[in-house]
């Protein structure tokens, strides 16, 4: 799988447009899409911004077990989420 499709995977699972990634690289939507569907190569510092943008590993982009690395990443933001939930509730009852 290339990175130009994690990118437009990665992009859509997070309901973003084109233009707003575009627009926080300080590209335009058009070189952004060229990423996205392979007619341009997506060069390192771009990938590192990109990664930052999400809070993804650069490795998401360049491993062949992207799926795998993006469902824990899922996975431990929703743990994360659920221990804030119970110790705010456990407070509470305190």
């Amino acid at each position: 799988m290339d990175v130009g499709y994690k990118l437009k995977i990665i992009r859509l699972q997070n309901n973003l447009k084109q233009q707003h990634i575009a627009d926080v690289l300080g590209i335009t939507r058009s070189a952004y899409c060229s990423y996205e569907i392979g007619r341009r190569a997506v060069d390192l510092d771009t990938l590192v911004k990109i990664s930052k943008f999400y809070n993804l590993p650069v490795d998401v982009f360049l491993k062949m077990n992207w799926i795998m690395l993006l469902c824990r990443t899922t996975v431990m933001k929703m743990i994360l989420k659920q221990n804030f939930f119970l110790n705010f509730h456990a407070k509470r009852l305190i």
